[in-house]
C-alpha cells in the first residue's frame, strides 16, 4: 500500500472537523474530572462530611478510566499524528509514563518551593520519600515503555515504523537528533534510577531536588524529541526539506514558556485563593503522620 492509499483509509479519523470535535472531548473530560474533585474537596473543607471522600473514591474509579482515554487520544491527535503514516500500539501509554514523570517531580518542586516561603510545613521527609518511590516507579516505567516501542518497532523492520525511529537518529543511520536519543536514555532513565535507588537520596531534600529538575528537564526535551523532528521535516530550509536536522528556533523556547507561564500564573492564583489541603478530611490526621518503614 502506497502513501496516498494508506491516508486515504485514515481519513475519516485524520481529517479537520472530527480533529476539533476530539479536542473538545478530551477538554470536557479533563477539565470536568479536575473541576469536580477541586470543588467537591473545597465543598467538604465547609461541611466536614466524610461521605465526600467516599463519593470522590466512587466517581475516581470510572473517572480514571475517562481520563486514560482522553490522555491517550490526545498524546495520539497531537504528537503521533504530525507523521500520519506512522503508527504504534504503546505511544499512549509511552506518553502517560513520562507524564507521571513530570507529574511527580512537579510536585516536589512546588512543595520544595512552598515550603521555602513557610508553607506545607506538615508535609516531612516521609511524605517526600513516597513521592521519591512515585518518580522512580514511572521513571522505569518510562523507560520500559520506550524500549518496548523501539525494539518491536526495530525487529518488526516496517518501513512505516521504522523511518520514525530514524528520522531521530534511533538507528544505524545517525543524524544530528542522535545525541537527543542518547542524553534521553542516559539523563531519562539511568542517571536517576542509579540516583534514586538509594533510600537517603529519596529523603534528602537536596539531592530529591536534583533528581525532580533533571526529570523535569528531560521531559522537557522528550517531548522536543518526539515533536520536533516531524515538524521540522516538514519545513523547507532554504527550499530544501533535510530530514533529520535538528533545527531550532524562537518558536521552541516561546511554545514552551507561554503555555508554562499561563500554568504557573494559574496555579499560583489557586495556591493564593484556597487551603492548601484538605481541611476536613476523615483521613488527614493518618495522613500527617504517615511513615515509611522500606
Amino acid at each position: 500500500m502506497n502513501s496516498s492509499e494508506l491516508l486515504q483509509k485514515k481519513f475519516p479519523y485524520l481529517n479537520a472537523n472530527f480533529f476539533i470535535i476530539r479536542y473538545g472531548i478530551y477538554a470536557l473530560v479533563l477539565c470536568g474530572l479536575a473541576r469536580y474533585f477541586y470543588r467537591s474537596s473545597l465543598a467538604q473543607d465547609q461541611s466536614g462530611d466524610p461521605e465526600s471522600t467516599l463519593q470522590r473514591e466512587r466517581t475516581a474509579t470510572w473517572g480514571a478510566f475517562l481520563f486514560a482515554f482522553a490522555l491517550t487520544f490526545s498524546s495520539i491527535d497531537w504528537m503521533m499524528t504530525l507523521d500520519p503514516e506512522w503508527y504504534s500500539t504503546i505511544f499512549g501509554v509511552n506518553y502517560f509514563a513520562g507524564g507521571a514523570v513530570a507529574a511527580h517531580a512537579f510536585m516536589i518542586l512546588s512543595i520544595m518551593t512552598l515550603q521555602s516561603r513557610g508553607l506545607l510545613k506538615h508535609v516531612t521527609g516521609e511524605h517526600f520519600h513516597d513521592l521519591a518511590k512515585l518518580m522512580f516507579g514511572f521513571t522505569c516505567f518510562w523507560a520500559y515503555t520506550a524500549f518496548s516501542q523501539y525494539f518491536l518497532i526495530w525487529y518488526a523492520n516496517i518501513p512505516e515504523e521504522t523511518a520514525w525511529v530514524l528520522l531521530r537518529g534511533g538507528g544505524k543511520i545517525t543524524n544530528e537528533w542522535t545525541i537527543v536519543f542518547w542524553i534521553l536514555l542516559v539523563g531519562h532513565f539511568i542517571v536517576p534510577f542509579l540516583f534514586l535507588l538509594w533510600r537517603a537520596n529519596k529523603r534528602s531534600f537536596t539531592t530529591l531536588g536534583i533528581a525532580a529538575s533533571l526529570l523535569l528537564v528531560m521531559h522537557c526535551l522528550d517531548m522536543f524529541w518526539v515533536i520536533r523532528p516531524g515538524v521540522y521535516a516538514l519545513v523547507p530550509v532554504k527550499g530544501e526539506i533535510i530530514p533529520g536536522k535538528l533545527g531550532f528556533s524562537w518558536v521552541d523556547i516561546t511554545g514552551l514558556i507561554g503555555p508554562v507561564c499561563l500554568f504557573l500564573g494559574f496555579l499560583a492564583w489557586k495556591v493564593g485563593s484556597n487551603p492548601l489541603i484538605p481541611l476536613r478530611d476523615p483521613r488527614l490526621p493518618e495522613a500527617l503522620h504517615h511513615k515509611n518503614y522500606v
